[in-house]
């Protein structure tokens, strides 16, 4: 799988390919297991520029802005068999953790779900099979954004949320936050 990951890198390299269609690894398992290679270097500094210029877009228009990492559900629960070639050099929380880091490093702040989504169960928080959150694993995700954005002192509403229609749509979500 590691060698998947250097091929595309190399082909990535010499192509126009833009975008995923230039991945089919998914997982980024280069990052979560070969962090010298070149492949994995080349994710991580576009991961900084990424965050570096979402940064500096929304600093320019006073637009709050905060990193949700969502860690993957073979770093939730490696123990589950997702990953195939994991092993001693895994270390689950590496990647939620280099995406963190990258955001710290431009100044934006972080609201990192792998401690609490790890120390769930799987089958509460993902659909069976899959790596999408069920029910419960988006109310969980939910409840940790609204307490992190209640004790940083909210965002500003936007002017919509000022109409009529706005503001019942507001109202109507903070009294299901309360029930």
């Amino acid at each position: 799988m590691l060698d998947l990951c250097a091929r595309e890198f190399q082909d990535f390299e010499h192509s126009d390919l833009v975008g995923e269609e230039a991945f089919e690894d998914h997982y980024d398992l280069d990052l979560a297991l070969a962090r010298a290679s070149p492949s994995a270097a080349y994710k991580a500094r576009m991961m900084r520029a990424l965050l570096a210029e979402a940064a500096r877009f929304a600093t320019a228009r006073a637009i709050p802005l905060v990193v949700l990492v969502i860690p993957a559900v073979e770093d939730v629960a490696p123990e589950a068999g997702y990953l195939p070639v994991a092993g001693a050099h895994h270390d689950p929380a590496r990647l939620s953790r280099g995406v963190a880091l990258a955001a710290d490093a431009v100044g934006l702040p972080v609201i990192d779900l792998w401690q609490v989504f790890r120390e769930s169960e799987l089958a509460r928080l993902y659909l069976p099979g899959d790596s999408y959150w069920n029910p419960r694993g988006q109310a969980l995700a939910a409840r940790i954004v609204a307490e992190w954005i209640r004790a940083w002192g909210g965002f500003a509403l936007p002017a919509s949320a000022t109409s009529a229609a706005g503001s019942a749509r507001v109202q109507d979500l903070r009294a299901s936050d309360r029930g």
